[in-house]
């Protein structure tokens, strides 16, 4: 059981060193390719909601939806497959406009910070002023930062994976030692016992020679 736990963990960790070294080297075909296969998971999923609302009788169906969601879902996946350079875009857009209100909420809490004469208020205000200006770079060059965002994201799992291999090796290193102090415990803790019972036998035969 610990043999295949051990295993299973490293494979995991290589697996995701791999992950992350395909998307260091190769960050714009990756980004398709998984917009690709999400898309292509959203069409299977439209196409089962579309058969299942024709599988089923007019009383069971009337009431529900699932036509309509089958026929969004379906016009989703294609609008990613058709325009896939558009979607890789606007993820790095929408998290611009996260980050960007994001910063407008902290410089708000500056000024507050201020107007009640708090010191630290200025070090909110460069975080918030820092946050805008990440916002504003993603804002506008939304596909360069796609590919660093996807580099940055492939970096993780390297580092992931990495540190996982190295924790797993000074755990198992560590889990040897302590079995083998518990198996030298349990050595002594033998020896110690069967001593008395050594020198309670030779007694008894010394007496019994004497008689």
């Amino acid at each position: 059981m610990e043999k295949r736990m051990k295993v299973s963990s490293s494979l995991l960790s290589v697996l995701s060193i791999l992950l992350g070294i395909i998307l260091v080297a190769f960050p714009e075909t990756t980004m398709i390719t998984i917009c690709y296969i999400f898309a292509g998971c959203l069409l299977l999923v439209g196409l089962y909601y579309v058969v299942a609302y024709f599988r089923k009788d007019l009383m069971e169906a009337y009431y529900q939806f699932d036509l309509v969601i089958g026929m969004v879902i379906l016009v989703i996946g294609i609008c990613i497959i058709w325009k896939v350079d558009a979607v890789i875009s606007m993820i790095p857009m929408f998290m611009g406009i996260v980050i960007f209100a994001n910063g407008i909420v902290k410089l708000q809490h500056s000024i507050d910070l201020k107007r009640a004469n708090f010191s630290g208020w200025i070090y909110v205000l460069i975080f918030a002023l820092l946050c805008i200006a990440i916002s504003i770079v993603l804002l506008l060059e939304p596909k360069s930062m796609a590919a660093i965002f996807t580099r940055m994201v492939g970096i993780g799992f390297v580092f992931s994976g990495v540190t996982d291999l190295i924790t797993m090796f000074f755990l198992t290193k560590q889990i040897k030692m302590f079995k083998m102090a518990r198996e030298e415990a349990a050595a002594i803790d033998v020896e110690a016992k069967e001593e008395p019972e050594e020198k309670e036998t030779e007694q008894q035969e010394a007496v019994s020679r004497e008689s």
